[in-house]
């Protein structure tokens, strides 16, 4: 529920408490974001602030709070991750699976997957017992 999580901490920056409560009895990411859309105060300039640092932590708290989904990032080695989302360059690469590798030079943003790789080397760091601020906070 990373996207639900994101979604309710964009409306306690907006302090839309209303939204909050719905967003938090929301069961589906789906409900959330439609929920997220209608955010009283919301601002772009604003959120942009905010957002990275939401999405990093709601990250680090699903992969460090359940083994299972731990070892499947630490699993990825240090593979590039990707959103493979056509329709999205921001958060994703901008191009579907099949269209990924050939279109690299291209890509978009990527957010997502540079949160998780993120938060993958921060995963690691800690295992290793290096703090914090050996490593540099790009997104987190």
């Amino acid at each position: 529920m990373v996207h639900n999580f994101m979604v309710y901490i964009k409306a306690l920056v907006f302090q839309d408490f209303e939204s909050m409560e719905q967003i938090k009895a929301a069961s589906t990411p789906a409900q959330a974001h439609a929920l997220g859309r209608k955010i009283k105060g919301f601002s772009d300039e604003r959120w942009d602030f905010y957002k990275l640092k939401a999405v990093c932590d709601a990250n680090y708290m699903k992969f460090t709070s359940n083994e299972f989904l731990k070892g499947k990032l630490l699993g990825t080695g240090w593979r590039t991750l990707v959103q493979a989302s056509p329709g999205d360059r921001v958060w994703g690469i901008g191009y579907g699976a099949e269209d990924a590798e050939g279109n690299r030079s291209n890509w978009g943003t990527n957010y997502l997957g540079q949160i998780l790789m993120h938060v993958r080397r921060r995963i690691r760091n800690e295992q290793a017992g290096l703090e914090k601020a050996l490593y540099v906070e790009e997104y987190c």
